[in-house]
């Protein structure tokens, strides 16, 4: 009895817990128009919001964050005083709802967004451009340079961290979903890469996103 009254106890103090604890939100209200300074605020829909900006821009021009975001800085009211901050500092924004992130000090549009989001990024790399003969080895790739190249990735919203929208990272985040995980586990790999973007999706139709209060 002792035992049984634990549990009870256990299950009961979890549902209250998670009532209180956080809020579901549909997609379409889940982006607040304004500036994220963290991924925290992402998940408490805390943003620095127009009125709290001081800036010349048209605040009613409807790409207004995007033209304010390439500045180098914006200084925001903070009760009587201002505060100046680094514009490439920030975690995101929201505007028109649609959510940008931030990715090596450049917003991107999220053109997926839900519990799983999905994005393409643009990032370093390396292109070989030319070929010589190695005397012992053959022939052989030569001419390294840095190159920039657009990747795509995909992020869980309870993290902001992006990762590469590879077949192993989806499987991953989808584990606890045992429908959809066995049903993109067993296709081939070159299916299950082609078929990223639309398992994205069926996770997201079936997940609920929640703010935390």
């Amino acid at each position: 009895m002792k035992l049984i009254s634990t549990i009870l106890f256990f299950i009961i103090s979890r549902s209250c817990f998670s009532q209180t604890d956080s809020s579901a939100v549909s997609d379409e209200n889940f982006i607040k128009e304004g500036i994220y300074v963290s991924h925290s605020d992402f998940r408490k829909g805390k943003v620095i919001s127009k009125s709290e900006i001081i800036t010349q821009l048209d605040t009613n021009a409807l790409d207004f964050f995007s033209k304010l975001l390439e500045r180098s800085y914006v200084v925001v009211k903070t009760g009587e005083s201002t505060t100046t901050l680094v514009c490439s500092s920030f975690w995101g924004y929201g505007q028109n709802k649609t959510l940008y992130l931030n990715a090596n000090k450049n917003y991107y549009r999220v053109p997926v967004f839900g519990n799983i989001s999905f994005l393409a990024v643009m990032v370093d790399a390396v292109a070989y451009n030319g070929a010589g003969i190695d005397p012992f080895f053959g022939p052989t790739i030569s001419n390294p340079q840095r190159v920039k190249e657009l990747r795509n990735f995909i992020m869980s919203i309870y993290n902001g961290v992006l990762i590469d929208n590879s077949p192993k990272n989806l499987l991953e985040l989808i584990k606890h979903d045992k429908l959809l995980f066995d049903e993109y586990n067993k296709l081939s790999y070159s299916k299950q890469k082609n078929q990223i973007g639309h398992f994205v999706r069926l996770y997201n139709e079936k997940y609920r996103l929640f703010l935390i209060n």
